[in-house]
């Protein structure tokens, strides 16, 4: 959409400045997604390569609310389980953010528990005798004697 101030600034001569900035823009953001669709290729090349061609969706519209991811983003989907039951990226800042001076980039992925399980149960793919209540804790290990010894 064409702003009025733009129109009055192409009436009164003064928008080669304006285009060009607008151009500048334009030519940073192509590089940049010729930059990505390449890494796309890269990775769909490699998954296709493995025989999972079939089973690969690209997205160029998939956002993570999380903003420590720095390249692709992913969700992993079950057919029949409604949504991703697992979602992951790759990041290549995050543990800079608390070792410091660390530059170690990396991918990582968690998985959607309530909607895996879900999906289990709804199927019947849970077996009947696997332990289905668990309980996990942390005990703290006693303090050694002294004995009055040093």
């Amino acid at each position: 959409m064409v702003t009025t101030e733009l129109i009055k600034a192409i009436q009164n001569g003064e928008y080669d400045e304006r285009f060009s900035r607008i151009y500048t823009d334009i030519d940073s953001a192509k590089e940049r997604f010729t930059a990505a669709v390449g890494e796309f290729e890269k990775l769909y090349g490699a998954l296709a390569s493995s025989g999972y061609a079939d089973n690969i969706m690209i997205d160029l519209g998939l956002v993570h609310k999380i903003d420590y991811y720095t390249g692709v983003v992913f969700r992993g989907y079950i057919e029949g389980a409604g949504e991703a039951v697992l979602s992951g990226g790759r990041y290549d800042n995050l543990v800079g953010l608390f070792v410091k001076n660390a530059k170690i980039s990396g991918v990582g992925f968690g998985f959607g528990d309530v909607t895996l399980e879900n999906f289990l149960v709804t199927h019947k793919l849970v077996p009947d005798n696997l332990l289905t209540n668990a309980w996990m804790g942390m005990q703290k290990e006693p303090e050694a004697e002294n004995n009055g010894e040093n």
